[in-house]
């Protein structure tokens, strides 16, 4: 029996696929989760800001919280699939 070295090459090729399009969702996923959880914090900030005045002091607490979101790129994240996803923001102390 030959083997088809051109359907072996495709099929590979199609794997490789179907694994970086379940990455994408799950990089996806993980990001917009992020994303909400500093959206949500941002907004407990302002509020608490709000009542004791200190605006400039949220505003800046703020920035910091989304520049260390993208310290770490998308495409970074996609395509060290042997990583996981955790170990990409091993200080989550902006979430706080």
């Amino acid at each position: 029996m030959k083997i088809n070295k051109g359907l072996i090459v495709s099929l590979i090729i199609i794997l490789f696929i179907l694994l970086l399009t379940f990455r994408t969702i799950q990089v996806y996923e993980y990001r917009i989760n992020l994303m909400m959880k500093i959206s949500h914090l941002n907004g407990q900030d302002i509020m608490v800001a709000e009542t004791t005045n200190e605006i400039m002091a949220c505003s800046s607490k703020a920035h910091w919280r989304w520049q260390e979101l993208d310290k770490i790129s998308y495409d970074t994240m996609l395509f060290n699939f042997w990583k996981p996803l955790d170990s990409f923001y091993p200080d989550k102390s902006f979430l706080k």
